[in-house]
């Protein structure tokens, strides 16, 4: 991927998401491309993110995009993720939350790495879209005969 590719606006994301896994989907193809302008239209403004990447929680939407600098501008490619059996829980008309297990691979310059793990996200209604509130996630621990 190009660092144009990179920087290009979000043409394949809907405007709005229906559903909070359409949110979560939106949210992890911007993040796949770099994108993030895209990756904050589908984050609340009190985003909260914690897992094993962030030595502290990120808290707000600016903090949470400047942590996410070093991604944006880095070798590190994610070359495949896959959402596998998503679950949806309705806490309220207007929360939900995503939960999930994950499959990646990543790649920086010629290092391929596959890992798997789970991620939940609370997302929350605002006017007529889903956006995502809070994100937590892990990596499953390495297993004999890989993924």
């Amino acid at each position: 991927m190009n660092s144009k590719k990179a920087l290009a606006p979000r043409s394949r994301l809907r405007p709005t998401a229906a559903t909070p896994l359409e949110a979560v989907q939106n949210l992890t193809e911007a993040w796949i491309n770099k994108d993030a302008a895209g990756m904050s239209e589908w984050l609340t403004d009190h985003i909260t993110e914690i897992g094993p990447a962030h030595r502290f929680a990120l808290n707000g939407k600016p903090g949470f995009l400047r942590k996410y600098q070093a991604y944006f501008m880095g070798a590190l490619r994610v070359k495949e993720y896959r959402i596998l059996r998503p679950k949806i829980v309705a806490l309220t008309p207007r929360l939900a939350l995503v939960h999930f297990s994950y499959r990646m691979i990543t790649q920086t310059d010629s290092v391929v790495e596959r890992t798997r793990g789970k991620e939940s996200m609370l997302v929350e209604k605002i006017g007529a879209s889903w956006k995502v509130r809070f994100i937590h996630w892990h990596r499953d621990p390495d297993l004999p005969g890989g993924l």
